[in-house]
Order: C-alpha cells, then structure tokens, then sequence
C-alpha cells in the first residue's frame, strides 16, 4: 500500500486505500469517509465548529448539570467535541477528556463556579448569562479530537467497567 493514499479511522485506526482522487477530496472536506469497522463517518483535517448556550459549556467545565436542556446539552455538546455518539456511561470520561480544551477555549471560564452551590445555581447561571452572553461558538479540529478523545466501543467499555457478568451476577470465567 502507498501511505499517501491511505486513510485511518479516527475512531478505531483502520486503515483504508483510497485512490488519490478520494484521499484529495477527502482531505478538502468534500465528503466523509465511512468506516466499515466501527461503523462511523469522519472528516479528514476538519475543523468543526458548533454553537452552544453557555450552561451547556458550563456543564462540562464546572463538572455540575447547569445545562437548561439537562442531560440533551451534555450529550450535544459532548458528542460535538468527540464528534462520537457517546453513551451514558461514557459521559465521564469524555467530560474529563474535554474539560480542559473548554476552559482553554473559553479562559473566563476558569475558577468561575466558587460562589456556585446546589441552592443558587439557577441564580448564578442567570448572572453568568448577563455577564458573558448566551451563545459561545466551540470550535475543534480533526487533530484535538484525536489527541483528547479516546474512541472506545461502547459495550466493551461498559464490560470493563461492570465486570463480564451473566444475569445472575456472578462473573464469567
């Protein structure tokens, strides 16, 4: 295989030939490439970019559901920055994964929950709200999602977290 005319899955590595053709209008965003392995579609060199309200980024740099839209704002903005479609269990990790690129994106961010308590949060996101606007641009390249995000099979993450276990709780061997 000649390298120059390879494309790798972000998400699970496997690597495809293309002709050159492909790989050119591949790596000019012309069109997505779909993987048959782990059954996704990414760009090549993308820069995506997405708007989003402030207690949905909020959210994610304060590790508190601030989100108006409750756990739809984790997920939106969560499978954004992984472009992945993430599962509940894996919404940890990715939030520890892109907590900092959020607060590197949006610095005003930084030590801002201090005064931020269970009771006053409605309050306080509304201050947050006049203070620095509603709507952020996030913005992420091909290249920060592959060097903070680790694409992980869904189920098998979830295996290893819980233990192989058949329906009667004892573990498989």
């Amino acid at each position: 295989m000649n390298d120059s005319n390879i494309i790798k899955c972000r998400h699970c590595g496997t690597e495809y030939e293309v002709t050159p053709k492909v790989r050119a209008q591949h790596e000019a965003r012309e069109y997505s490439f779909y993987c048959t392995s782990c059954k996704t579609s990414f760009y090549y060199n993308k820069m995506y970019e997405k708007q989003f309200h402030i207690s949905d980024i909020l959210s994610i740099t304060t590790g508190r559901l601030l989100s108006t839209r409750h756990m739809d704002g984790i997920y939106d903005i969560l499978d954004f920055l992984s472009q992945d479609e993430l599962y509940t269990h894996q919404l940890p990790r990715a939030m520890k994964e892109f907590q900092p690129y959020l607060l590197e994106q949006f610095p005003q961010f930084v030590d801002i929950d201090k005064d931020l308590t269970q009771e006053n949060c409605g309050v306080w996101l509304q201050k947050q709200t006049v203070k620095f606007g509603e709507m952020f641009v996030v913005t992420i390249s091909f290249e920060d999602i592959k060097r903070l995000h680790s694409y992980n099979n869904p189920l098998d993450e979830l295996i290893t977290m819980v233990g192989n276990r058949n329906n009667t709780g004892a573990t498989n061997e």
